[in-house]
């Protein structure tokens, strides 16, 4: 569990000082809280919170499905991409 020492702490043969951030296990930071030696540290928002108190996360696309899709951009008569002319020339060859 992430920590914020309130006072020094003796921990792994080190001093952690006020202020500073550890890790330890459940119970030993348990018990540091009830002492009153520790806090729990804050953990920062991993997804956006909209105003309703829900999570939103927005998924990125997939690199394999981002090559086979068109280019939105590209006209239609444009030349094939590098990786499906070397496609083509090494079934060409193969077929020989």
């Amino acid at each position: 569990m992430k920590m914020t020492a309130l006072k020094p702490i003796y921990l792994n043969r080190d001093v952690v000082l006020a202020g500073q951030q550890f890790d330890t296990g459940d119970q030993h930071a348990r018990e540091l809280i009830q002492k009153g030696y520790a806090e729990a540290a804050p953990v920062p928002p991993t997804a956006d919170a909209t105003t309703d108190g829900t999570a939103t996360t927005q998924t990125a696309p997939d690199a394999s499905t981002q090559a086979l899709a068109p280019a939105a951009d590209a006209p239609a008569d444009a030349p094939a991409p590098a990786a499906d002319v070397q496609a083509d020339a090494t079934a060409k060859a193969k077929a020989k």
